[in-house]
């Protein structure tokens, strides 16, 4: 390769020189060995200078690049130095971008840092300067965010740098300003949204509490009414074809001579003492509960006093969404005294006629 030639050359070169020293020296011509060692010293000044431009050159076209690289990422770049022994440090470089975010001019901004401050929104500005005092004394990293004013318009930016110690004593922040305005317009518009949301779940809150308040005092009148329907009547509910009752209203004491405790939670088979072909009815009646609307019929059983009583049942299905049983709900009414009236009116009757 060229390279590669270029030093096989220089090699050969250098070994010749070294071949022509060593004779010179062999001969003791100390003249021409001076007058080459002179050629020799200009030859490498010159080459030493030529390297220099080259490495000048290169760091020149390195800087064009990582300007062109910075001026073309979407945030602002910039550093800023705080000297020795000084309280506020001053720009060192703003990218083209950097300007554009803050609407800053370069010549202002590079001037006086202060004014650089100019372009935070008044309210914030006290603030901004504050921590950036903090941050120059304590030499730490710098992170906030704040409102700018920029062609009169309110915007968002963020400003993070990290600091590096220089050989001669300063500190040099480098960092990055980032124009976050969609970003909080958009956390504006969510904290309204969530705002309007709340606002609606408190109008529902108190929709539901005012319309809970109305169904307990509704269930409350209609438990009233349901355990002052009279002594005759007992409202129940009950679990359907194994007949756990989970509920009687007040007149359970009257007609059944049962408290409560007895019968809740147990089958209406254990707690009442049916007669055996009532009982019966009773079962069939379940076993059709689903293909009739309401179920009537009458029932007999022995009172814990001894008494036979009967009682009158209208009772309905409450059904499921695939139309299964799901409990058994209805009144039961105590109708031995109209039983006992009828049969006495039917036995007078039949003796008036046997006159």
């Amino acid at each position: 390769s060229a390279a590669s030639d270029v030093y096989k050359r220089q090699i050969l070169m250098t070994t010749y020189l070294v071949v022509a020293l060593v004779i010179l020296v062999i001969n003791g011509d100390r003249q021409r060995l001076t007058e080459t060692l002179k050629g020799l010293n200009q030859q490498l000044q010159e080459r030493v200078a030529e390297q220099a431009d080259e490495l000048d050159q290169a760091q020149a076209e390195l800087a064009k690049t990582a300007l062109s690289i910075t001026e073309a990422i979407p945030v602002g770049t910039y550093t800023m130095v705080l000297p020795p022994d000084e309280e506020m440090a001053y720009f060192s470089f703003m990218s083209e971008r950097f300007l554009q975010i803050s609407g800053l001019d370069r010549e202002t901004a590079s001037s006086d840092p202060i004014k650089s401050f100019a372009f935070v929104h008044p309210d914030d500005r006290e603030a901004w300067i504050a921590l950036n005092a903090k941050t120059f004394a304590q030499k730490i990293s710098f992170y906030a965010e704040t409102r700018v004013i920029v062609e009169g318009e309110i915007r968002w930016i963020r400003a993070e740098s990290v600091p590096r110690d220089l050989p001669d004593g300063s500190t040099v922040w480098e960092g990055a300003l980032t124009d976050i305005t969609e970003t909080k317009l958009y956390e504006q518009q969510l904290q309204a949204a969530n705002a309007e949301i709340r606002a609606i779940n408190q109008t529902l809150e108190k929709r539901v509490k005012e319309r809970t308040a109305e169904l307990e005092e509704s269930q409350a009148q209609f438990q009233r009414l349901v355990e002052d329907i009279g002594s005759n009547f007992v409202i129940f509910s009950h679990s359907g074809t194994d007949g756990i009752v989970n509920y009687a209203s007040g007149g359970l004491e009257s007609v059944f001579g049962l408290t409560k405790a007895q019968v809740l939670n147990h089958s209406w088979a254990e707690s009442v003492q049916w007669l055996p072909e009532d009982a019966k009815q009773t079962q069939m009646s379940l076993m059709r509960i689903l293909d009739e609307e309401i179920q009537q019929f009458e029932m007999r059983f022995t009172h814990p006093t001894g008494e036979l009583r009967t009682v009158k049942v209208l009772q309905h299905a409450v059904k499921g969404e695939n139309n299964q049983l799901i409990a058994v709900e209805g009144i039961i009414e105590n109708i031995t005294e109209r039983k006992r009236r009828i049969t006495q009116l039917a036995a007078s009757e039949l003796k008036f006629r046997t006159l």
